[in-house]
């Protein structure tokens, strides 16, 4: 997973312990050229030290503050009393602001320069005064740059977090997309053509059960086959092109439908209330797949005949299959447990709609209703 860079380049970090520590030795320098002989070995102890702590003040930010701060005073107090003793508690002061809370920086702040104040006024001749204006005017400098820094650090963090989360949600969703994607094709396989499948397997059993005793029943079933192995190979095509251009159904091919069922076998009687043509379009292809379905079990499970009706109102569609249950089916209790009318109630549920499907007495009914302002997923 890739994660959004800050623009721009970035300066190792060492480089900047180098500057720091390059700055500070040029301080004691001038220091030195300036003071000639004056400077004792503990004096170049105590201005030299804390350049080398430079290079830890990330990893031990407090500690390095400390020593820098106590070698900052007895350099102060050791001649030739203190010039440039206050840029290495800035560099230190600021590494250590940078990873604190606010409120303790501006703290840390105030004691650094009130302790640095009362060593410059007692090793120099120097108001205490005038010299806490000077710490703190260097060591309020540190802290609003550290400031700064911890701001900038913090938005450029914030970035990376919405980059990692907008990433994360692009997965997701194309994760669920996917998910949707194979849903509707399993919908879309069972649909249409797993009933032109059942067409074939009864018509094959009827076949191969006439075959002798009745040719003519066994030739008609052949045929009945060989029809909806036809059909077969064309709804797979036109389910192949679905999967690059959205392929529309409707009510509008009811009667093809219901021939087809009719030519397997299945007398259907059919009434239709109110105008099929005026439904939208998602909610037209719900209500074909739902007759569908219906036709399909009542086929597979009934005894021959099927009642189907329709109707459309301002507000809603309803569809209706009813059919006597056949000699096989009635030792079953579930037949609304088929993956067919499982992918059927996920689709009614989610336009908003209400499946029902159950035995009553010897038939077994589906009933579906579906708001006409319902939004269907293809």
């Amino acid at each position: 997973m890739s994660v959004t860079r800050e623009p721009g380049l970035r300066v190792p970090a060492w480089v900047h312990d180098v500057v720091a520590s390059v700055l500070i030795v040029a301080f004691n320098a001038a220091v030195v050229a300036f003071r000639p002989g004056e400077i004792s070995p503990a004096w170049v102890v105590a201005t030299s030290a804390p350049a080398a702590l430079m290079f830890v003040r990330r990893r031990y930010p407090r500690t390095v503050l400390a020593a820098v701060i106590v070698f900052s005073v007895v350099a102060t107090l050791l001649p030739p009393s203190g010039a440039g003793t206050i840029v290495a508690p800035a560099f230190a002061l600021f590494s250590t602001a940078s990873v604190v809370p606010r409120w303790r920086g501006w703290m840390l702040t105030a004691g650094c320069a009130v302790v640095l104040a009362v060593a410059v006024s007692v090793g120099q001749d120097v108001s205490f005064g005038a010299a806490l204006a000077q710490s703190g005017l260097v060591c309020g400098i540190a802290m609003a740059l550290a400031d700064a820094a911890r701001t900038r650090r913090a938005y450029t963090d914030e970035l990376r977090l919405r980059a990692l989360r907008a990433e994360q949600t692009r997965e997701a969703e194309a994760a669920r997309a996917v998910a949707e994607d194979r849903l509707r094709i399993a919908r879309d396989l069972h649909d249409s053509v797993a009933h032109r499948i059942s067409v074939m397997s009864l018509s094959a059993g009827v076949a191969s059960s006439t075959l002798e005793s009745n040719p003519q029943a066994a030739q008609e079933a052949l045929s009945t086959i060989r029809s909806a192995s036809r059909a077969v190979l064309t709804d797979i095509g036109a389910l192949l092109g679905s999967l690059r251009e959205q392929t529309v159904v409707g009510l509008a091919s009811l009667d093809e439908l219901v021939g087809d069922f009719a030519t397997a076998g299945l007398e259907v009687d059919v009434r239709v209330d109110g105008d099929v043509a005026a439904l939208p379009a998602p909610v037209d292809v719900l209500a074909y797949r739902v007759v569908q379905e219906g036709l399909t079990n009542a086929m597979k499970h009934g005894d021959g005949d099927a009642r189907l009706g329709i109707t459309v109102t301002p507000e809603q569609v309803r569809v209706k299959v009813r059919n006597r249950v056949g000699r096989a089916a009635r030792t079953h209790t579930s037949v609304g447990a088929s993956y067919g009318l499982l992918g059927m109630r996920e689709r009614v549920e989610e336009a908003g709609g209400v499946l029902e499907a159950g035995r009553v007495g010897d038939e077994h009914a589906l009933s579906v209703r579906v708001p006409l302002a319902a939004q269907v997923r293809a």
